[in-house]
């Protein structure tokens, strides 16, 4: 029993090491635009959370949940990148359709385009979980699998709680 204790403490240690050295070395590569233009460094608090617990559940080792960090962290910058370029198709389709004349071609191209990123947003998750199943064997993809719904409702509750707290920030600034 104490040798199984101090293995699993070196694991563990070595684990945390590794994580801790990996997101040291990619953190310069890690960097990602903020929706407003600003730079993110890495992937977030929630999201490096989300990457240690499938890792956990899934038994990866440190270069295996390395490996998962870059996927999560390129999966959020092409979401973020995303975010953004609808947001700048959002302000010029409205810019166009506050002219008294608008142009309906470019109304037509801007709304096929916006509904193009819309459509790639809303596939985001399930693009990310493809890549993290590609690297997996099939009792991994079943387990991760599983976890996919619960931890999407996390990241959802999460993010409707930052959204209150913003709005209640907000709220008491005025």
């Amino acid at each position: 029993m104490k040798q199984y204790k101090n293995d699993f403490k070196n694991r563990a240690s070595g684990l945390l090491a590794g994580l801790l050295l990996g997101i040291w070395l990619l953190a310069p590569m890690l960097a990602v635009a903020d929706d407003d233009g600003g730079a993110k460094k890495g992937l977030g608090r929630g999201r490096m959370v989300a990457v240690l617990r499938i890792a956990e559940k899934l038994g990866l080792d440190d270069a295996e949940t390395i490996r998962m960090a870059g996927v999560f962290s390129k999966a959020e910058a092409e979401r973020r990148a995303l975010a953004g370029r609808r947001k700048a198709l959002t302000v010029e389709l409205e810019t166009q359709l506050a002219l008294p004349a608008p142009d309906p071609a470019r109304l037509g191209t801007l709304t096929v385009e916006l509904t193009s990123v819309q459509r790639a947003l809303a596939l985001s998750s399930d693009t990310l979980f493809t890549q993290l199943g590609r690297t997996l064997d099939v009792e991994q993809r079943a387990k991760l699998a599983i976890l996919k719904d619960r931890l999407q409702r996390q990241v959802a509750r999460e993010q409707a709680h930052r959204r209150a707290k913003r709005r209640e920030k907000a709220g008491k600034k005025k």
